[in-house]
């Protein structure tokens, strides 16, 4: 019985460390998933024609190198 618990615990030691050197290939291909989804939908045809702004991030109060500030996007002449 011991052994078998043994076994078990090493196989879920080794799952949980391979899992944690893993998360973010596997983060970043959900992630790329779903926005390849959610933006292969036609947006531009929901929105009626003429001049929109949309606000795509609020940026770090520091600047920091490893961050993306905000940014702006335009759409005009659907």
């Amino acid at each position: 019985m011991k052994k078998l618990l043994l076994v078990f615990l090493g196989l879920v030691t080794v799952l949980y460390v391979s899992g944690y050197f893993w998360r973010f290939p596997l983060a970043r291909g959900v992630v790329t998933r779903l926005v390849t989804e959610k933006l292969s939908a036609n947006l531009f045809n929901s929105v009626p024609d003429g001049l929109h702004v949309a606000l795509c991030g609020a940026g770090s109060p520091l600047p920091d190198p490893k961050r993306v500030g905000p940014c702006v996007e335009v759409i005009a002449g659907t």
